[in-house]
This record gives C-alpha cells, sequence and structure tokens, in this order.
C-alpha cells in the first residue's frame, strides 16, 4: 500500500489520505472508479444500496465495486444500484488499440457461482475475443 483507499504509507506508518489516488487516469484507462461504499453503507444498521439486478445473488453492495465514470463504457450487464447517483455495470471499453472488460463487482464473491461462470463464458469471453 502507497497511497489510495483512504490511507497513505509515509515509510514509517499509515495515516489518513486521498480515497482515490488516480481518479481521472482510472476513469480515462478503465472507465470506472471504485465505489466507496463504507462511506454510506449503513442506514441504520442495515445496507442502504442494494442491486435491483442480481443474477449471480451477490448481494449488497461491496467495498470494491466499480461504478461508471466514462461514457465510453459499452454496458454488457447493468446491476441495477438502487444509487441513483451511481451505475455498476460490467461493461467494456475500448482503450488505445485494445479493449478493458470491467466486471463491475468483486468477482471472488461470485467465481464460485456456475451462473457467474457461465455468464463469464459467453459474454465476457465473447466481448474479449472481437
Amino acid at each position: 500500500m502507497v497511497k489510495g483507499h483512504g490511507w497513505e504509507y509515509n515509510g514509517a506508518y499509515a495515516k489518513k489520505s486521498v480515497d482515490e489516488r488516480w481518479y481521472n487516469e482510472t476513469s480515462s484507462w478503465i472507465g470506472s472508479n471504485y465505489y466507496d461504499a463504507y462511506r454510506w453503507k449503513y442506514e441504520n444498521g442495515t445496507y442502504m444500496y442494494q442491486y435491483q439486478n442480481d443474477p449471480f445473488n451477490y448481494g449488497p453492495v461491496r467495498w470494491e465495486d466499480q461504478f461508471v465514470t466514462n461514457q465510453d463504457d459499452q454496458p454488457i450487464l447493468d446491476y441495477q444500484l438502487d444509487d441513483p447517483t451511481h451505475k455498476v455495470i460490467t461493461y467494456w471499453k475500448s482503450y488505445v488499440q485494445g479493449k478493458v472488460i470491467v466486471l463491475g463487482i468483486a468477482s471472488e464473491k461470485v467465481a464460485d457461482n456456475p451462473s457467474f461462470q457461465e455468464f463469464y463464458d459467453k459474454l465476457i469471453l465473447e466481448h474479449a475475443v472481437k
């Protein structure tokens, strides 16, 4: 950890710092930035925002979910986050001579889910080879 996600290491200890170190660069390159769910995670002991389209039984918004910050993103699957100010989707985006594919959600939470594996095989790989 050098700097980001709310912390910075100065060589001796970690201290509070910026949430996203390269916000504009990340938006330009991958088309999204991490959704700071901790900032508004709980209200009265429950998650404030949920996905209305949850085909992989993913659950509520997580710390590392990515919200769209670039209009060049090409949607594959919209999770229909009920936060009106953010959009979390699986998408692809052109970058230089290639393509970036972003799941939008934390893959380690769904990697063993057969529905997700089928989605990955059929849609994500289809987009990756075009």
